[in-house]
């Protein structure tokens, strides 16, 4: 891209993200990082990926002398490219509730929706301490365990 077609998107990105980025210095940045990635980047297979740049930066050790071009790559990485992860928090939250446990609050519907989509984690969890100090809280009449 030509520098004044970069220094327009610089500035739509930076509009869009104003709270994380500024347009001046991100522009700026943009138009400096073309000037020398094609001397200084590894790229071995020619393509040039967000991830690839993010990757060379953090390995140049370039974060602090390119710190808006950082963040906005972390931004665009962090985008979901689809809504296939919500819509896998959905399913995973309708195999949860079902009619049996239509009159769940909330708060434990969540939870316990939480914990089927990370599932592995729970599964490596120790639970042993947890019931005891529920039953132990039961035990003393406390209405809510936390």
């Amino acid at each position: 891209m030509e520098n004044d077609a970069l220094h327009s998107a610089a500035n739509s990105l930076a509009e869009e993200y104003a709270v994380d980025l500024d347009a001046d210095m991100l522009s700026a940045e943009v138009i400096n990082l073309k000037s020398i990635h094609k001397d200084n980047f590894d790229m071995i297979d020619g393509i040039i990926t967000p991830i690839k740049v993010l990757n060379e930066l953090y390995r140049l050790d370039l974060g602090e002398i390119f710190p808006e071009v950082m963040t906005a790559l972390k931004i665009f990485l962090t985008i979901p490219v689809t809504v296939a992860s919500g819509e896998r928090s959905f399913s995973q939250l309708k195999l949860v509730k079902s009619d049996i446990r239509s009159t769940m609050t909330q708060d434990r519907l969540n939870s316990l929706a939480t914990l089927n989509i990370n599932w592995k984690i729970a599964r490596s969890l120790d639970f042993k301490d947890i019931v005891s100090h529920y039953a132990k809280k039961q035990a003393r009449g406390s209405p809510n365990f936390f």
